[in-house]
């Protein structure tokens, strides 16, 4: 079963790492380059960034909630909607 609170948690990781990359954004470029810290410091929010989305993924993938199994389209939808509070939904399905 999807837990929430892991994917909740994994959000939080990125947001908190996303918050750190945007402060670093006003870094000039000739600081950036020359200071180790702080050129180590971005690469590691995107590092966490990254791993934070691929543990979300895989936790979802794991649960084998969207595996190739046959799916209501509708009731897709509605839970793709509420489980991600998404505004809009596109269904795409791929016949392999």
């Amino acid at each position: 079963m999807v837990n929430p609170e892991i994917i909740n948690s994994r959000l939080r990781e990125m947001e908190e790492n996303l918050s750190l990359l945007e402060e670093l954004k006003s870094t000039p470029f000739d600081k950036f380059s020359k200071d180790p810290k702080i050129f180590k410091l971005a690469l590691y929010c995107l590092q966490i960034c990254i791993q934070s989305l691929l543990d979300i993924c895989h936790h979802i993938i794991v649960d084998n909630i969207f595996s190739c199994k046959k799916f209501d389209p509708v009731v897709a939808k509605r839970f793709t909607r509420q489980f991600f509070r998404a505004k809009s939904v596109k269904n795409r399905f791929l016949i392999r």
